[in-house]
């Protein structure tokens, strides 16, 4: 434990040196004055900005034509959809149409025969009565 509190302190006496001999050596080699630098940086840092903006500007600019494109690409999804059951729509239509008119001529078909039938048979059954009845008057 005790070797540890030693290298803290000497770990935190090279962090204070450093940093005083850096900054130092950094007022000493910097290019420009203080104002000036500052100035600089002020000027970067409106640049960055304007940048940071331009390319947020441009950014939005592109989500809007992306959400633009998907809109479309919706709408026109939604159209052939809307248009496809329609036509489903209308072939299922035109589909029992066909067979209620097929049942319907076949159903025309079985009355008219049981029709005829039923002629046949009451001109039958008429032609045996009446000679019955002839039969009976004479």
């Amino acid at each position: 434990m005790d070797n540890y509190g030693k290298d803290s302190t000497a770990v935190f006496r090279g962090l204070i040196i450093g940093t005083l001999v850096g900054g130092v050596l950094g007022l000493l080699f910097a290019p420009h004055k203080g104002s000036k630098t500052r100035e600089i940086l002020k000027q970067k840092a409106k640049d960055t900005l304007k940048e940071a903006q331009l390319s947020l500007e441009e950014k939005a600019m592109e989500a809007q034509e992306t959400a633009q494109e998907l809109e479309d690409k919706t709408l026109n999804k939604a159209q052939e959809l809307k248009d496809s059951f329609k036509s489903t729509v209308k072939e299922k239509i035109v589909d029992v149409v066909r067979q209620v008119s097929d049942k319907t001529d076949l159903l025309r078909d079985k009355l008219a025969d049981t029709i005829e039938e039923t002629q046949a048979k009451l001109d039958t059954d008429i032609n045996t009565s009446e000679k019955k009845l002839r039969k009976n008057i004479s």
